[in-house]
């Protein structure tokens, strides 16, 4: 996850901010878990939830305007915590 997120902070580095990211987390049904992503960004956000086409996976698409690349990297980490979710 490290390297992945060194790349990613690479990339982000040469945006303009602040912007708008889009972060997209895969997982199983799980409304516990759902609700545990979500409580990691502010109640106004906006998101959608998407069930795969046959139930076994939810995505979750969340729309945030961010500061700067720092604020992407603390969130992907922080949501990383969450065993089983997989982050686009």
């Amino acid at each position: 996850m490290k390297n992945n997120l060194k790349s990613l902070k690479n990339i982000l580095d040469h945006q303009i901010y602040p912007n708008n990211y889009l972060f997209k987390f895969i997982l199983k049904p799980d409304n516990q878990k759902i609700s545990k992503i979500l409580s990691f960004f502010d109640n106004d956000v906006k998101y959608k939830v998407k069930n795969s086409s046959n139930g076994s996976y939810v995505s979750i698409s969340i729309n945030l305007r961010v500061k700067n690349s720092q604020e992407v990297i603390a969130k992907y980490q922080k949501i990383s915590t969450i065993k089983g979710i997989i982050s686009l």
